[in-house]
């Protein structure tokens, strides 16, 4: 779970839900749709299933994420049978390399936006094998449009491979079915434009402010090498399992070109962005997985068997250190600790934490790490205050500052994150080093 999550999820549906029915959604620069499901499963969680922690409302949600990205296993034996010509041994590999993938939180239930976009992504590489493999040009090709056109309603790069798609079409397919692909975009594009227009009062304003947001902070994108995504997806098996497959994947590039097109081109793009992040890349990830999968279904003999071998021994591995890691559970944990313990006022250095209770119980400060001693010192000291940091102590000086102000804190805990963490952390310190710890003060008021 990262950032976004937070400011898609929960600061919209859960204002609107818990503080202030009126609340208008006022990020511009995402689709309607992604809030309207967010404000449904908020509503489910609460209301009816009766859950009144934000941290198990935020579980629930990523639960039914999970549950829907679980499709993608069948929807992968599906589409690697209809291109094998009914080898379904062949296509249970295909299967099972999505359900080692699909086990590991970080792809499976990371992200609302990206996993959902991502499952839409298969289901529309589902209805274009289907089109391919029954020589049909009209239903199934429309509705691979149609749902490229929704994974990118919850994506906007996904976008991307729409037009992967229709590139091929172009080259390969003109008289057959591209007016049907077109007309399922068009669908899509009708409904943006209706959620726009009702939630926001505009043409196409997600879009717009969408492409306004990217232009504007663009300068301030931190420029990452342009392989940063070609070595992030080989990541997502051990090194030398994702050199294996290399040859596979390559011959699936080669005979499955309307599969390779529109990934290439997805990842080309994003390789040339400044701005660069793992959660850009799940969309494609169902794709990156089945290519892999029907490429080792052309490969034979000791090569191939050598291969599967190295290939379930890594994603064994990786399985084992991911499963059980919450991710940011230095900032959730603490936050629930906070709750079951009546906070009055709470505090924090991370930008998740203020969004998260927002929704549930009033709006809390966003305290920079080095402006503690100016928020300390204008406490009441009466209420019952928690601060929160998930910098180290040497950077905020947080305890000296809170002497200088005549305060007295008491430190509860370090709420440490999961394994994942602290490898991802060790791995880029500079960027991820407040993925590891979450330290939790409360002002002592014994001696008041």
């Amino acid at each position: 779970m990262g950032f976004d999550e937070y400011q898609t999820a929960i600061l919209p549906a859960g204002i609107k839900l818990f503080s202030d029915p009126s609340y208008v959604f006022t990020d511009v620069a995402r689709s309607p749709l992604l809030y309207y499901l967010d404000y449904s499963l908020f509503w489910l969680a609460s209301k009816i299933f009766n859950i009144s922690s934000p941290v198990g409302v935020l579980r629930f949600a990523m639960i039914f994420v999970g549950l829907v990205n679980s499709l993608t296993i069948y929807l992968a034996y599906r589409i690697s049978n209809m291109v094998g010509h009914d080898n379904k041994r062949a296509s249970l590999l295909v299967a099972s390399l999505f359900a080692f993938y699909f086990a590991m939180p970080f792809i499976g239930t990371r992200l609302m936006s990206e996993s959902l976009s991502s499952f839409f992504v298969i289901v529309a590489v589902y209805y274009a094998a289907r089109s391919i493999n029954l020589n049909e040009k009209g239903m199934n090709i429309m509705l691979c449009g149609l749902y490229f056109g929704i994974a990118a309603m919850f994506r906007f790069q996904a976008g991307v491979l729409y037009i992967g798609m229709l590139v091929f079409l172009l080259f390969y397919d003109l008289k057959h079915r591209i007016k049907w692909f077109l007309i399922g975009g068009a669908i899509v594009l009708v409904l943006q434009i209706a959620l726009d227009y009702v939630t926001y009062g505009g043409f196409l304003t997600s879009i717009f402010g969408y492409y306004k947001l990217q232009i504007s902070v663009l300068a301030t994108h931190s420029r990452q090498p342009w392989y940063n995504f070609l070595l992030l997806l080989l990541g997502l098996t051990l090194p030398i399992a994702s050199i294996l497959t290399v040859p596979a994947f390559i011959k699936c590039c080669v005979k499955y070109l309307w599969i390779s097109i529109p990934f290439v081109l997805f990842v080309t793009l994003h390789c040339f962005s400044p701005h660069k992040e793992e959660r850009f890349m799940f969309p494609v990830v169902p794709l990156f997985i089945l290519m892999i999968g029907l490429g080792l279904k052309e490969i034979k003999g000791l090569y191939r068997k050598f291969n599967l071998y190295w290939f379930w021994i890594a994603n064994t591995v990786l399985l084992v250190l991911t499963i059980f890691s919450p991710t940011l559970a230095n900032v959730t944990e603490p936050m629930e600790y906070v709750r079951r313990s009546g906070f009055e006022v709470f505090a924090s250095d991370s930008p998740l934490v203020p969004e998260f209770f927002t929704a549930y119980k009033g709006k809390t400060d966003v305290v920079d790490r080095y402006k503690w001693k100016f928020y300390l010192c204008s406490l009441d000291k009466s209420k019952n205050t928690y601060i929160h940091t998930v910098f180290q102590q040497e950077e905020t000086n947080l305890e000296k500052s809170a002497r200088e102000c005549g305060i007295k804190l008491k430190y509860i805990n370090n709420f440490k994150s999961g394994l994942a963490d602290y490898i991802v952390a060790k791995l880029n310190p500079v960027f991820n080093r407040r993925r590891v710890n979450g330290y939790l003060y409360v002002i002592d008021r014994s001696g008041s």
